[in-house]
């Protein structure tokens, strides 16, 4: 990752499109503005303008469940014992796949494998085939994902008659592979004392209090083409000299998409402004 010798403060109130700063704003609707100067890695001087506003402040992403986990199950009318099983589980899309064992750490007295299974949203679904112990008994697992990444929910299998109980995961969790959402629409530009200078179309952005991130790809300079600019921006009122900061990081589509959504700090930074002023609300 190219160490981006930004001026970053994220103002996103579109220069000639955004609401003025004493307009009612939509409950969704973000802003941010910035004209300030910095300095970086060195005495260099540096200066950023910025003007964008969010038009969708919903990050879309989709639960990943690839790892490995320790499920813990219990039986219906059983509230002694909790059967610990490893389970290796892999998503393509929203289809699952996988195989697992009791007791849970080995050896193995059961053994099975997912015959099928599928994400949507905060639910997951497995059914399991057992191989060993039980071969051919076949378990239906449905559960939710909690914000952390942890699963659990209910099953049922056919071992003996129909049965059924509670499930839940440890030593694992999912993770969010962000795809969509924080969308915004502004400029970006950058400017600095060896010449050095581009343009970024503003295409996603999202805030938590008096902080911004944002990004898009660097459509015009001498630097920078090819790549997308992750900003974060925070706005520590007025007088913002001395105390606002901003960073900022050339990075790939994908990885400046992500690091909106999930409100990470650039690579770059934290720098703090010695002219100007930047707003976030």
């Amino acid at each position: 990752m190219k160490k981006l010798l930004i001026s970053v403060l994220v103002l996103v109130t579109l220069a000639s499109t955004a609401a003025p700063a004493n307009a009612a704003l939509p409950p969704s609707m973000s802003v941010v503005t910035g004209k300030v100067g910095y300095t970086a890695y060195s005495p260099l001087a540096r200066k950023a303008q910025f003007s964008a506003v969010s038009t969708n402040k919903e990050c879309s992403f989709i639960w990943d469940v690839t790892n490995s986990y320790v499920l813990s199950f219990m039986l219906d009318g059983d509230t002694v014992n909790t059967y610990s099983h490893d389970a290796s589980l892999t998503q393509s899309g929203s289809i699952l796949a996988g195989t697992g064992g009791y007791i849970a750490g080995g050896p193995y007295t059961y053994t099975w494998h997912v015959t099928s299974g599928t994400i949507s949203g905060d639910t997951v679904t497995i059914q399991i085939l057992y191989d060993t112990g039980a071969a051919g008994t076949l378990m239906t697992m449905t559960g939710t994902l909690a914000s952390d990444g942890t699963m659990s929910g209910t099953w049922t299998d056919d071992l003996g008659g129909v049965r059924t109980g509670t499930w839940s995961s440890s030593n694992g969790t999912a993770s969010k592979k962000y795809s969509a959402g924080c969308k915004g629409d502004g400029v970006f530009t950058y400017s600095d004392g060896d010449k050095n200078y581009y343009m970024v179309q503003i295409k996603y952005l999202t805030t938590n209090g008096n902080r911004a991130w944002f990004a898009g790809p660097v459509i015009h300079g001498n630097v920078g083409m090819g790549s997308w600019l992750f900003a974060q921006v925070k706005d520590m009122g007025k007088p913002g000299v001395g105390v606002d900061q901003v960073w900022g990081s050339f990075t790939t589509e994908a990885a400046a998409k992500a690091g909106v959504a999930s409100m990470s700090n650039p690579t770059d930074g934290p720098f703090t402004i010695t002219s100007g002023e930047l707003k976030v609300y």
